[in-house]
């Protein structure tokens, strides 16, 4: 059951604007990964069409523009921008490879060896249970070799939707669970209405029930918030990148 104040939607509330006809707005969740299979399966039972989201640095994206410290750096994919960028992100794979066991916990996913899943999570949670993002990072061999500049890149710059900066005081352990998962990359966005899944779901399962059978009410002593059904990803603070219902590709820019 998804109950909501006034509409249907929640966290996948599109809004559409009467002086621009064909845009629309999404207040909540643009982008879903891939690996979201259970999520999926809802989107295919309704036949909603899916697009490439147009991240920074995406085949789909037509250029990506990184301005660092007053420098700006134009790139049409990943081989494009100065090697900077490539220490950065072989930095933060290695990190999570010595000190997370990155490669090990993607192949039980992947296998869905929920034993071994287990056995690494269990060896995790009394290592980085009180561990912030930016410590393990800071803690990590490999960006102690690269050095400060790599650190401050990797935070503004980021991975996958952007910068991660604002995450840096979170639990390591929360940023895990989106990276093992790959949920920080490998987006699709729905063509049109991205809250077109909640709405056409409880469309669907409405003209589903038996003849007689009607909506009760939810009766609360206090007022009712709105809340959802969540999926995918709000647009990261720093990272922006084409997101119309057009779903066309378009420049992607990352400031700071």
């Amino acid at each position: 059951m998804v109950y909501e104040a006034a509409q249907i939607g929640g966290r996948l509330r599109t809004a559409s604007f009467p002086s621009a006809p064909g845009v629309v707005a999404d207040l909540g969740g643009m982008r879903f990964p891939v690996s979201g299979r259970a999520f999926y399966h809802y989107v295919d039972l309704l036949g909603l069409d899916t697009q490439d989201f147009p991240n920074p640095l995406a085949p789909v994206t037509s250029s990506t523009v990184i301005e660092l410290a007053g420098q700006k750096h134009y790139a049409e994919s990943a081989e494009d921008l100065p090697s900077f960028f490539r220490e950065v992100a072989d930095a933060w794979k290695a990190a999570v490879n010595d000190g997370a066991k990155f490669a090990e916990m993607q192949e039980a996913i992947r296998i869905r060896d929920t034993g071994r899943i287990k056995e690494l999570w269990n060896e995790l949670l009394p290592l980085m249970d009180e561990q912030t993002f930016y410590g393990f990072i800071a803690g990590s061999e490999s960006f102690k070799e690269a050095g400060f500049a790599h650190r401050e890149a990797f935070g503004q710059v980021g991975f996958g939707t952007g910068g991660w900066d604002t995450d840096f005081p979170n639990s390591i352990l929360e940023i895990l669970r989106v990276v093992y998962t790959d949920a920080d990359d490998q987006h699709r966005l729905i063509s049109g209405e991205r809250n077109g899944c909640p709405r056409h779901y409880g469309s669907t399962r409405r003209r589903a029930w038996p003849t007689g059978r009607r909506e009760r009410p939810w009766r609360r002593s206090t007022p009712a918030r709105p809340a959802g059904l969540w999926a995918g990803s709000a647009a990261m603070p720093m990272a922006t990148s084409g997101s119309g219902s057009a779903g066309a590709a378009k420049p992607a820019t990352l400031r700071w």
